[in-house]
């Protein structure tokens, strides 16, 4: 709560969006927080969180003054073209799909030829951050690219935004299991949204 007297080079806002919009009657958190890394050689600022409600999200904020929205992009096994995971929905034609009353049938299918992908045949280790308005890219978060390819220093804010989809401590079955409880309770699409999805 109090960041008074402390100098470092390195803040990290974990759960950014449960913070006190106002610490102690003396404003923001990031702002009084990143007051310690002024005088760092290589300052970081370090902001993640679970997002919570539009509008009024202090992680959503902080996302939206960056300049560069990053978000991993895989190779479809099948196709080669690369993609970010999309939960996509019964309009969408592309997403995670499954046979209904079945989340053990779910499979993603790409957006690009519609080949049907398993969780089991995504390959992570190839995929690569992209910017979606800018085309900069980064496989590590160290090396930055031009969209042309060309090496290009990092630049000095960068948001990354990622889902449960990628990760390897659950599975889409969970997902699709999730999302069925999630609509038969009236609060359950909005903690499906922020913490499933990552978004407000």
């Amino acid at each position: 709560k109090n960041y008074r007297e402390k100098s470092v080079d390195v803040v990290c806002y974990d759960e950014l969006s449960s913070f006190e919009p106002d610490v102690e009657k003396e404003g923001s958190p990031t702002l009084l927080g990143d007051k310690r890394i002024e005088g760092s050689v290589w300052p970081k600022s370090i902001r993640g969180s679970t997002p919570k409600i539009k509008g009024s999200c202090q992680i959503e904020k902080a996302a939206n003054e960056s300049a560069h929205f990053m978000r991993f992009y895989v190779p479809c096994p099948h196709c080669g073209e690369e993609q970010y995971l999309k939960f996509g929905d019964d309009a969408s034609p592309f997403g995670l799909k499954w046979e209904k009353n079945k989340p053990e049938s779910v499979f993603y299918l790409c957006e690009h030829h519609g080949c049907v992908i398993h969780q089991s045949e995504l390959d992570q280790s190839n995929g690569r951050w992209i910017c979606e308005n800018t085309g900069m890219w980064t496989r590590d978060g160290l090396m930055f690219f031009s969209a042309r390819g060309d090496e290009i220093p990092p630049p000095r804010s960068i948001t990354f935004h990622i889902w449960t989809a990628y990760s390897p401590f659950t599975t889409w079955v969970q997902i699709v299991y999730d999302w069925l409880d999630a609509l038969k309770d009236p609060n359950g699409l909005k903690t499906f949204v922020n913490t499933t999805l990552g978004e407000t």
